[in-house]
């Protein structure tokens, strides 16, 4: 596999093809319904304060789903971040279909349907407690969705705002923590986004800048290899030169930061760790096989294939971040 990984970055130097936003996948309602689903459900066990007013979604790639999904649960502003534009208007018809989900009080979609898909639930219930039939029902109203259904058409434009104050604002590329204002931030979350981001430290910090006091993130992430290696974890084999020529011209690939490096930037940028579920496989290289810059990895970082990361903003946090 990493002849073929090899000779997909050389080609990238002759010909880069931009991905569209139907090949980054995740446009499905019922996908975007059960990520959305996931995360805050596993906030509210934790004690945090659901639903979340402003939300930021790291990598939301070729949908906004996510964003729609929070939105319909009474959040009021969406930043949806992306390192590529992928998104020139929203196709409303996901709103319809996320829309019928949600009165329906439908069962979140389990690994049956979804076998890849990070968290793992306990029940797979509609959260009646997290969202009662009285208050998501006001979110529903109709008003509501049309003002939601204007901002969408609105992508690209400005920031749509009603009645309601429904607010949605999407940039790509975003590359200052000035994309979002300081301290103004209720929950920030990614789903198999932050393995690609290129500057984790920088965009850890950014997470500290932007979040209220105790404000929270949650982050699924995935350590594979992503294809350019035989074993889940084989990326950890090659040197930097190889991983350079790999990557090519292409924007972003994977990052091969380890899950102890992503809890260290998180610390660093005031994040408190709360929760982490990780996923394990013994199934890839050995440390001997592992290139120079990787053989202090951690047996757990070694073995960590996927994580559930849950971070709460520090209270007595410096927002004084510098942007490197």
């Amino acid at each position: 596999m990493s002849v073929r990984a090899t000779l997909a970055g050389v080609r990238s130097f002759i010909w880069a093809r931009p991905q569209t936003g139907e090949e980054v996948g995740g446009t499905s309602a019922r996908y975007s319904y059960a990520v959305w689903l996931r995360h805050i459900v596993n906030a509210f066990q934790r004690g945090l304060q659901v639903p979340p007013e402003t939300v930021v979604e790291l990598g939301p790639g070729g949908s906004l789903g996510v964003g729609i999904a929070a939105l319909l649960c009474g959040s009021s502003t969406y930043h949806a971040l992306d390192t590529v534009p992928y998104v020139s208007a929203q196709d409303t018809q996901l709103l319809d279909e996320l829309v019928e989900l949600f009165r329906a009080r439908a069962d979140i979609p389990d690994e049956s349907e979804f076998p890849d898909l990070e968290p793992h639930l306990d029940s797979h219930q509609f959260p009646d407690r997290v969202f009662p039939e009285q208050f998501l029902t006001k979110c529903l109203l109709p008003q509501r969705i049309g003002t939601l259904r204007r901002a969408l058409q609105d992508i690209g434009k400005a920031c749509a705002c009603g009645h309601e104050q429904i607010c949605v604002r999407y940039s790509a590329p975003w590359n200052t923590a000035e994309a979002v204002p300081a301290r103004s931030v209720d929950l920030i979350m990614s789903q198999a986004a932050l393995e690609h981001v290129e500057d984790l430290r920088g965009t850890y910090a950014a997470m500290g800048r932007w979040l209220k006091r105790d404000g929270f993130a949650t982050h699924q992430i995935d350590f594979r290899c992503h294809h350019t290696a035989k074993k889940w974890n084989g990326h950890w084999a090659f040197s930097d030169l190889h991983w350079r020529i790999i990557k090519g011209k292409r924007p972003y690939l994977i990052n091969r930061q380890s899950v102890s490096t992503h809890i260290a930037y998180a610390v660093t940028a005031g994040l408190e760790p709360l929760a982490s579920t990780l996923v394990f496989d013994d199934q890839g290289i050995r440390r001997h096989q592992l290139a120079r810059r990787f053989r202090d990895l951690t047996e757990e970082d070694l073995k960590t294939s996927g994580a559930f990361l849950v971070f709460r903003k520090r209270c007595e946090t410096s927002l004084a971040l510098n942007w490197p």
